[in-house]
């Protein structure tokens, strides 16, 4: 399978000013991090990142290559998203093996079984009806129950 690919950048600043300074320009940043060794810091651009992750089918697994180096399997672990915009503010990534991409596709599934879940449960009708005479509506506040 096929995975969209994603270029990246390193960066060596760090904080929130070189970040926001970034973002002014259109990227986002990010780390990979590898288990056995250090972090790498990196800047993707923004539209691109959002089309590869878009592409993937939502699943965060893309191809990422760092200065043009060879191409890895990555999966997305975070995103920090601009609470208005919806614009990425940072992405972490980490190294995709066969249980990482098995555990973003299940999660993919289930997030689209809830949201058909909630889909039909917002189509349905509510079902009201009428009481008896006698009976008392459920909710129904009156003086005998005061």
């Amino acid at each position: 399978m096929a995975h969209p690919s994603l270029d990246a950048v390193t960066r060596t600043e760090r904080g929130n000013g070189p970040a926001g300074r970034l973002r002014k320009q259109g990227l986002v940043p990010g780390v990979l991090y590898q288990p056995p060794g250090e972090s790498i810091a990196f800047s993707v651009n923004e539209r691109e990142l959002r089309r590869a992750l878009h592409a993937g089918g939502g699943l965060g697994v893309v191809e990422l290559a760092i200065d043009g180096g060879t191409r890895q399997t990555v999966v997305l672990q975070d995103r920090d998203l601009d609470p208005v915009r919806g614009d990425y503010w940072h992405v972490d990534f980490r190294p995709a093996d066969a249980a990482a991409v098995a555990e973003a596709v299940e999660a993919q599934a289930q997030a689209e079984a809830d949201a058909e879940e909630r889909a039909a449960l917002a189509a349905a009708e509510p079902v009201f009806t009428e009481p008896e005479d006698g009976d008392e509506a459920e909710g129904d506040a009156t003086a005998e129950s005061a």
